[in-house]
């Protein structure tokens, strides 16, 4: 949920309460407080889970664990700046503030090592097409190696 946003074709916004009653009937395969917001992903049918369906999300490591603890064989792939200068200069390109510049950054940090736990592939994003490639050669591998 983020304050004063209109629902968009990939988000739908409510209120915390609404949010909070959602979690309490299991409305969500994985959700998160992420810097003073909360997301969710929409429980799927559970056809999704197994070789014959897949299930692409970007998420934060909260509900990375959240995805493993419920599919144990769930890929996780986590993508990481070349550094953390490299990550306040992105964030400082797209317009964030220095407090959330400062924050991102310290959380990076925390998601990093919790990725590292959840024995998550990382993917350095140095350059957004042959990170994408790799992402892709990645999914494809996975999905060839399913079983």
């Amino acid at each position: 949920m983020r304050r004063d946003q209109e629902s968009e074709s990939a988000y739908y916004f409510v209120d915390v309460a609404q949010f909070k009653s959602a979690i309490d009937h299991g409305q969500f395969v994985e959700w998160a407080w992420f810097l003073d917001n909360l997301y969710g992903t929409p429980m799927p049918d559970a056809s999704v889970y197994g070789c014959t369906h897949h299930l692409l999300l970007e998420i934060d490591v909260q509900g990375a664990a959240q995805i493993k603890d419920r599919v144990p064989g769930a890929v996780i792939i986590v993508l990481l700046p070349p550094s953390e200068e490299e990550l306040r200069d992105r964030l400082r390109k797209r317009g964030d503030d220095e407090s959330h510049v400062e924050a991102r950054s310290v959380l990076a940090a925390t998601e990093i090592a919790a990725s590292v736990e959840l024995g998550a592939i990382p993917v350095v994003n140095v350059n957004l097409d042959d990170t994408v490639d790799e992402i892709v050669a990645l999914m494809l591998e996975i999905i060839a190696n399913c079983a």
